[in-house]
């Protein structure tokens, strides 16, 4: 399966073809919820989002986000989708919070979300699969249509600063 047909299967069965709490006699793993990272990029005063190309929620405005894999740690993950989807590097990069609430996303695919915040450098160079574009954002200048509940977690994060 080519990179298109494997996200198709994706967004056909967010939750895998297989039901939540059973084992894949395939894989022999047991179908749990999905670990994200995410990253609040920060310069200047200033937050990086980029505009989806893919669905779910295609053309929204998002952070950089994606999937732990299986043997990556959490900061290696965020690491990597930020140089995957922006050809950045990432310093000084923290914890914020995690966000696990099982009805955060409206598909239903209940992932939960491990948060950090960053300094970035370099940049911004999109790899056109995942976005259209990136922008520098005032954090009280929002674009009106954001992806899940990113929105959520840079006001969480304004209100904590």
């Amino acid at each position: 399966m080519n990179r298109d047909e494997i996200h198709a299967q994706w967004v056909a069965h967010p939750t895998g073809a297989i039901h939540k709490g059973e084992w894949c006699e395939v894989c022999k793993r047991f179908n749990v919820r999905n670990t994200t990272v995410q990253l609040i990029p920060i310069r200047d005063g200033k937050i990086l989002l980029q505009k989806r190309n893919l669905d779910p929620e295609k053309g929204a405005w998002a952070l950089v986000a994606g999937y732990l894999g299986w043997d990556e740690t959490v900061e290696s993950a965020m690491s990597r989708e930020l140089k995957e989807e922006m050809g950045m590097t990432v310093t000084e990069m923290k914890l914020f919070r995690v966000y696990s609430d099982p009805k955060r996303d409206k598909d239903g695919r209940q992932n939960v979300a491990i948060v950090f915040v960053g300094e970035v450098t370099g940049e911004p160079v999109v790899d056109p699969h995942e976005g259209a574009e990136a922008k520098w954002f005032d954090i009280h200048d929002l674009p009106e249509w954001m992806a899940f509940d990113h929105r959520q977690m840079i006001e969480d994060y304004w209100h904590k600063i």
